[in-house]
C-alpha cells in the first residue's frame, strides 16, 4: 500500500486529488468564518424559527444556500480591503496567500452565476432573493455606496438581511409551502429592526472607521447614535410584544433588557464597554428573531 502511495500511481493521484479539494475547502471555509456566528447562524435561526414547515433535510439545504451567498458577499468584501485585513485578520486566505487576488476576483464573479443557478433548482423567491443578495453586495462592495452615509450603509444592511432572511426561509418551507403572513411580517420586521438599530456595532470600531474615511451614524452624530439605541431597543421590545402578542413575563423580560443594553450605551463608553454592549445588543436581537415560532406554535 505503500508503494502505491509514494509513487505515480492512480491511488497517489487520487490521494493528491483529495487533498487539494481539502485545502480548497478550508479556502473557503477562511472566507466565511468570521461571519458565522452574527449572521449564517442567526438567519438560519430565524428561518426555523419563521417558517410555516420545518424539515432536518431542508434546514440543511437553507445552511447550504445561506452560506454559499454568504461566501459570494464575503469573497467580494475581501477583494477590496486586503490590506485592512493584513492588519487585522491575517488568517484570511487573501493575506495568508491562500489564494492570488486574481483568483479571488475571478471566484467572486463565478459565484454570481453560481448562486443563481443553484437558486433556480427551488422556486422564484428564492430567485429573487439570491438577486436581492447579488445586488445589494454590488451596491455595498463594489460600488462603495456603504461609506457614503450611514443612511445608506444601514439600509443596505437591511436589505441584505432581509434578502439572507427570505431566501433561507423559502428553502426550507420548499415549494409546496408558500410563505405565509407570519414568515413574511417576520422578515420585515427583522429587517426593519436590524437596519435601525445596526450602528450598535460601529462604536467600538470608531477609530478604525475614522482611518479609512467611513461615515458610520456614531462618527457623524455621537450623541444622538447611543441616545438612538436607547430609546430604539425599547421602542422595538414594546412593538415586537405587540406584534407577536407576548404575555406579560415575556414582554417584561424583553422591554427591560432593552433598557438594560440601551442604558450601557450612554454611560458605558469606551471600547471595551461597547464590545460587550454588543454581544447584549445581539442576544437582544436573536430573541426577537425567534418570536416568530412562539406566535406560531405558542400562542
Amino acid at each position: 500500500m505503500t508503494s502505491f502511495l509514494f509513487s505515480d500511481s492512480p491511488v497517489r493521484r487520487l490521494y493528491d486529488w483529495h487533498l487539494q479539494c481539502l485545502e480548497h475547502l478550508v479556502t473557503l471555509f477562511l472566507f466565511t468564518k468570521s461571519d458565522f456566528k452574527t449572521l449564517l447562524l442567526p438567519v438560519i435561526c430565524f428561518a426555523i424559527a419563521a417558517s410555516p414547515h420545518v424539515d432536518l433535510s431542508r434546514v440543511c439545504l437553507s445552511i447550504l444556500w445561506t452560506w454559499l451567498h454568504l461566501l459570494q458577499f464575503t469573497v467580494s468584501n475581501q477583494t477590496l480591503d486586503v490590506d485592512e485585513d493584513a492588519a487585522n485578520k491575517a488568517y484570511r486566505p487573501l493575506p495568508s496567500g491562500r489564494i492570488s487576488l486574481m483568483n479571488a476576483r475571478l471566484l467572486r464573479w463565478l459565484l454570481v452565476p453560481s448562486c443563481l443557478t443553484v437558486s433556480s433548482y427551488f422556486d422564484f423567491t428564492t430567485t429573487l432573493a439570491s438577486i436581492a443578495v447579488i445586488v445589494s453586495t454590488l451596491l455595498h462592495n463594489e460600488l462603495g455606496l456603504h461609506a457614503r452615509s450611514w443612511v445608506i450603509r444601514n439600509l443596505l444592511n437591511g436589505l441584505g438581511l432581509a434578502s439572507y432572511e427570505l431566501g433561507a426561509t423559502a428553502v426550507i418551507a420548499g415549494s409546496n409551502h408558500h410563505l405565509d403572513d407570519i414568515a413574511l411580517r417576520g422578515i420585515v420586521l427583522s429587517a426593519t429592526v436590524f437596519m435601525t438599530t445596526i450602528h450598535a456595532q460601529d462604536f467600538e470600531d470608531i477609530e478604525g472607521d475614522l482611518k479609512v474615511g467611513r461615515r458610520t451614524l456614531p462618527i457623524v452624530y455621537p450623541r444622538v447614535a447611543r441616545y438612538s439605541m436607547t430609546i430604539g431597543l425599547f421602542v422595538w421590545s414594546l412593538m415586537v410584544s405587540s406584534v407577536w402578542n407576548l404575555d406579560l413575563f415575556a414582554s417584561g423580560m424583553l422591554t427591560i433588557s432593552s433598557v438594560f443594553i440601551g442604558l450601557r450605551y450612554i454611560y458605558f463608553r469606551d471600547v471595551e464597554s461597547d464590545k460587550a454592549s454588543y454581544i447584549w445588543y445581539n442576544l437582544w436581537l436573536s430573541v426577537t428573531n425567534l418570536l416568530p415560532a412562539y406566535y406560531r406554535y405558542i400562542v
